[in-house]
């Protein structure tokens, strides 16, 4: 058991988390330490190598995903509000006759504008380059952003257009 739970570290240590998949099949807590600790426990993280290329991310993204047709992905800025230059993607995907749930953690966070079914979580942002570390993410942060969304209620559509527009000024 020792050795089990030391590969399980090293493999922790040595291998990106180059996404997050977030399943729908989970209730909220309303109980901040409860809520926030069951939003952890169900953020699943995908550990492998890097992506060498735009293309090989999406390709790692696409065979994350449920079936169906790839959406635009949603955009959601960490909880730190002086980050400008980096967001999450969430990827989902719909189908004509969709009838699964609408994501129980997202339906909070975007409202009716949310997606059905698992999600796929990345980072993303400017200078964006998939074989570099500062695009890994972190689930821990991931969960504390989520759940900021949700204790907030700040709209995440409004939060990325601010955030977006201090960036530019920022960068005239």
């Amino acid at each position: 058991m020792k050795q089990l739970r030391a590969q399980i570290r090293r493999d922790t240590l040595t291998t990106a988390c180059v996404a997050v998949k977030l399943s729908n099949h989970m209730t909220l807590s309303s109980s901040v330490t409860q809520g926030l600790l069951l939003l952890l426990a169900n953020l699943l993280p995908i550990r492998q190598a890097r992506p060498t290329s735009n293309l090989h991310a999406l390709q790692i993204i696409e065979r994350l995903l449920p079936a169906g047709e790839p959406q635009e992905p949603l955009v959601l800025f960490p909880k730190e509000r002086q980050i400008t230059h980096w967001y999450y993607h969430i990827y989902f995907t719909s189908t004509p006759d969709d009838n699964r749930n609408l994501h129980p953690v997202l339906k909070e966070i975007f409202g009716k504008r949310c997606p059905q079914g698992e999600v796929v979580i990345v980072k993303n942002g400017e200078k964006f380059t998939p074989d570099s570390p500062e695009f890994d993410v972190d689930c821990e942060d991931l969960g504390r952003t989520l759940w900021w969304y949700i204790k907030s209620g700040r709209d995440p559509v409004e939060e990325a257009s601010e955030r977006r527009l201090i960036h530019y000024i920022q960068h005239l």
